[in-house]
């Protein structure tokens, strides 16, 4: 009996544990989700984020290297909204369920004028779709959001 009681109690630590560990991946330095919008934002991608074993990484650049308007993001005020990868435009629709934390994209596509080179494939197919969802968090200076089922998320700065 006692062995028993002791492995439930370790077996439920070991679950404490791993709920941390997964709220470490969602929660920017325990910043509380904001109430605000996205409409009139801008966002630059800061990390690339494996939610599920807890690890973050800097986006790849490809040979044109780091630029301010790379891996960008703005929900315009009129529900569209526009960006770049590593070198394509990124432009089309938007609505979100903030009920729910869904980001809803319409007819959202690419210039493709080349082939992007980095994480501009990844960028650009989180993105682009004539109609696909996404779950989000919102903070108010960070913005995630998800693809891979929920496994991985895009990490993003406010830009002011």
């Amino acid at each position: 009996m006692k062995k028993r009681v002791l492995w439930l109690c370790t077996l439920a630590v070991l679950v404490f544990i791993a709920m941390g560990c997964d709220n470490a991946a969602t929660n920017d330095n325990n910043e509380e989700p904001f109430e605000g919008t996205l409409t009139g934002t801008s966002w630059k991608l800061i990390a690339v984020v494996d939610a599920a074993n807890n690890v973050s990484r800097e986006p790849g650049y490809g040979e044109r290297g780091w630029r301010y308007d790379v891996y960008t993001i703005t929900f315009g005020d009129s529900g569209y909204l526009w960006g770049r990868s590593e070198r394509n435009s990124i432009y089309g629709q938007y609505h979100t369920d903030y009920d729910a934390d869904i980001l809803f994209l319409h007819d959202v596509m690419t210039t493709a004028v080349c082939c992007d080179w980095g994480d501009g494939m990844l960028y650009s197919s989180v993105f682009v779709g004539i109609n696909c969802s996404r779950s989000f968090k919102l903070y108010s200076q960070h913005l995630h959001i998800f693809y891979n089922d929920g496994k991985e998320y895009l990490k993003f700065n406010k830009i002011e």
